[in-house]
């Protein structure tokens, strides 16, 4: 398990230095402003866990907590979005309440991994980590084109 687990964030830290399908760097993203406030979401949320994955990997409570602070109030911004009809998701937009429900549950998850930094509490950082992984492949296989 704590091999896999591993070779997990190993992989999340190789593969989030490009992200597939995004084909620009982080000073382009920078330089271009974005378009909604759910690609900012997944925009932040991309530099947030290569963060929380090096940080977990070496058991810095204090490092993750402080990337997941950046997180503050995307949540609310992108329901809002979803609820003016400003923003759908790409795939499956007709789902709308079962991607709300992803997205509450995973923002749950983020919280109580903010819990387990501030207490550095290495080993439940490791499995929520994984865990919070794991819905991001849920949600995208489900709502990303």
């Amino acid at each position: 398990m704590k091999r896999f687990l591993i070779a997990s964030l190993a992989s999340l830290i190789i593969g989030a230095q490009a992200p597939a399908g995004l084909g620009r760097t982080e000073a382009a993203e920078k330089d271009t402003p974005v378009r909604s406030p759910l690609r900012d979401e997944m925009h932040t949320l991309n530099a947030v866990f290569q963060k929380v994955v090096t940080a977990v990997s070496l058991g810095d409570g204090e490092a993750v907590a402080g990337a997941l602070h950046s997180m503050h109030g995307k949540e609310e911004r992108t329901a809002e979005a979803l609820h003016s009809g400003a923003v759908r998701p790409p795939k499956n937009a007709d789902k709308l309440e079962e991607f709300e429900r992803l997205d509450r549950k995973f923002h749950r998850e983020l919280g109580l991994l903010a819990s387990a930094a501030r207490g550095n509490d290495r080993q439940r950082m490791l499995t929520l980590t994984k865990r919070l992984l794991d819905g991001c492949v849920e949600c995208h296989s489900a709502f990303r084109r």
